[in-house]
């Protein structure tokens, strides 16, 4: 499983969520800065979660309200903040909560058909942020 593909994803937005819980989900992720550094005309990532068996959204940290209903998580926008995986969970921070899930297995794909191989989505997203960083030092005002 690719537990780390939230967090490469830094601030990227859930746009869209599709298929069932327990079974696959789709989830589809805007983050612009990385996807123009790809050569795909797309605008979104795709996160294909196989045989999920948790998938909900806590919203107040207390975890005794999870939201369930995809429509309703889709509604809150999340924006992908870190990730880290415990106690069998992978826990997506994001800015108004967690969202927790455990599956299989994590691809991510440029669309429908075009998976991105391991460690190439890894090396962009290094090579944004180090070139963030050069800017950053040169000029605080010249970040966005």
């Amino acid at each position: 499983m690719r537990e780390d593909a939230f967090s490469i994803l830094h601030e990227g937005i859930v746009r869209d969520i599709a298929g069932a819980c327990p079974g696959d989900l789709s989830l589809s992720v805007q983050c612009d800065y990385l996807r123009r550094r790809l050569p795909d005309l797309g605008d979104r990532f795709i996160l294909k979660l196989e045989k999920c068996a948790v998938f909900f959204y806590d919203a107040d940290g207390s975890v005794a309200t999870p939201i369930t209903d995809l429509k309703h998580i889709r509604e809150h926008q999340l924006e992908i903040l870190s990730s880290e995986v415990k106690d069998g969970e992978v826990l997506v921070y994001t800015g108004t909560g967690v969202l927790h899930l455990s599956c299989e297995s994590i691809a991510i794909w440029l669309n429908e058909s075009t998976q991105i191989l391991e460690g190439e989505l890894e090396t962009i997203a290094e090579a944004y942020w180090e070139e963030w960083s050069k800017r950053a030092s040169k000029s605080p005002t010249a970040l966005f």
